[in-house]
C-alpha cells in the first residue's frame, strides 16, 4: 500500500531507477507491471533484457547477445520462475489514464494473481482520468490529483507504486556542488503533489559525479523509516544497471570524501 515518488534532474536516471526497482522486485518473488508512457515497450523490454543478462543497451537493441550471456540468461529465467515482469506501453496518440492503469492491473491480476510492484514512469504522462479538461494554468492541480491517484492506486491492489517526476527550478552552480540535494522545494508545478507519498527520494549527482557514473539518494520524506545521510551509490548505465552493486560496494568513497 505504499507509494514511492522518486525525482530527479533530467537525464539523471530516472527510467533506469524505475528498470532497477522492477528487477529488484522480481527477484524478491514480487509480480511486477511496468507501464512505460514515454517510449515504446520494445526500447522497455530492451533496458530490463540489458540489465538481467549483464549485455550493453545498445547491443541488446539490435539482438547482439554474446554466447555467455545467453547462458546466463538460462540461467536468471530459471530463477526468477514465474516471477513476471509485465510491460504495458501507451504508443497510440491518447495519453493513458490512472483508470486505464487501474483496470488494466484489475485484468492483470485475474490472470496472473496479486501483483506486488506496480512502476508508473513517469507520473506527469498519465492523466487523472476524471472526465476534467486541465488549463495549463491548472497544471498543479492535475498534479496533485495525479499524486493522491497513484495512492490510491497502491491501496487498492496493496502493492508498492513506484513512479518519477522531474525537478525544476535548479542552478547549474547548485547541481555541480556536491554537498547539494534536491528537495521538495525543487519540484515542479506543485510541491504539494508529494502529500500522499510514503516515500520522496532525490537523485543527485554533479557532472563530475555523471562521468564517474556515481550519484547520491537523498531521502527526503520517509513516512514509516528513519532518514540519514545521502546514499552514494555507482552507476552502469551501459548495461542498464541504476545500482552497480560491485562497483557501489569497492568504491573508495572515503577517497571521494576527502576530494570534496
Amino acid at each position: 500500500g505504499e507509494a514511492i515518488l522518486w525525482m530527479g534532474d533530467s537525464g539523471s536516471g530516472k527510467s533506469q531507477c524505475l528498470i532497477g526497482v522492477g528487477i529488484t522486485a522480481a527477484r524478491q518473488g514480487e509480480l511486477v507491471v511496468h507501464f512505460q508512457l514515454e517510449g515504446t515497450k520494445q526500447q522497455c523490454m530492451n533496458r530490463y533484457d540489458a540489465a538481467w543478462t549483464g549485455t550493453l543497451y545498445q547491443e541488446m537493441k539490435i539482438g547482439n547477445v554474446k554466447e555467455k550471456n545467453l547462458e546466463m540468461s538460462k540461467k536468471v529465467m530459471r530463477k526468477f520462475k514465474n516471477n513476471d515482469i509485465i510491460v504495458i506501453a501507451e504508443e497510440e496518440f491518447n495519453a493513458m489514464t490512472m483508470t486505464d492503469i487501474y483496470n488494466t492491473c484489475k485484468d492483470i491480476e485475474k490472470i496472473f494473481g496479486p501483483i506486488g510492484v506496480i512502476i508508473i514512469d513517469y507520473l506527469e504522462l498519465a492523466e487523472p482520468g476524471d472526465g476534467y479538461f486541465y488549463k495549463p494554468s491548472e497544471e498543479r492541480f492535475r498534479q496533485s490529483k495525479l499524486g493522491k491517484s497513484v495512492k490510491m492506486l497502491a491501496m487498492a491492489f496493496n502493492a508498492v507504486v513506484h513512479t518519477a517526476t522531474q525537478s525544476s527550478g535548479i542552478a547549474e552552480e547548485e547541481k555541480n556542488d556536491p554537498s547539494f540535494v534536491i528537495t521538495r522545494a525543487k519540484l515542479s508545478e506543485d510541491k504539494g503533489k508529494i502529500r500522499p507519498f510514503d516515500i520522496f527520494v532525490t537523485i543527485n549527482q554533479t557532472r563530475d559525479e555523471a562521468r564517474e557514473q556515481i550519484m547520491r539518494l537523498h531521502t527526503d520524506k520517509l513516512r514509516e523509516y528513519a532518514s540519514g545521510d545521502p546514499i552514494p551509490i555507482c552507476n552502469n548505465f551501459g548495461y542498464s544497471r541504476f545500482y552497480d552493486r560491485q562497483r557501489t560496494l569497492n568504491y573508495d568513497w572515503d577517497a571521494e570524501k576527502d576530494e570534496n
